[in-house]
């Protein structure tokens, strides 16, 4: 019986440790986000993907909490809670968060509540 080429099995190994090793593109970032806000998280992308947009899933009842990292540096640029109301991205370097009081009168804009926040890299 002929023997595999020695060749064969470097490439089997390299290809078993790449394979190994690759996880999807947000983990850490998600892992942070995880650990920080307390529990699972749904995440959101910018546009170019430089930035990632964590909401902590909702609780009836409770603030929404939120972070936005930077992927390059896996850092917390931006962090904060609403109720009721949401947390989306304007462009790629803002988010836009609504947060409604707990007492609304008829008829009251709600963009009074709107408040956009710029994305600024911490060093």
């Amino acid at each position: 019986m002929a023997r595999p080429a020695p060749s064969i099995f470097l490439l089997i190994a390299f290809l078993w440790v790449a394979c190994r090793s690759a996880s999807p593109p947000i983990t850490e970032e998600l892992d942070i986000a995880r650990r920080y806000l307390g529990g699972d998280v749904d995440t959101f992308p910018n546009r170019t993907e430089t930035h990632i947009l964590c909401v902590l899933q909702a609780v009836p009842g409770q603030n929404t909490k939120f972070v936005v990292i930077d992927r390059s540096t896996r850092m917390i640029v931006v962090e904060g809670s609403f109720m009721p109301g949401y947390v989306e991205w304007k462009g790629t370097d803002a988010i836009e968060v609504l947060s409604v009081p707990g007492n609304l009168k008829r008829g009251e804009d709600l963009s009074k509540y709107i408040k956009t926040i710029r994305i600024v890299p911490k060093n």
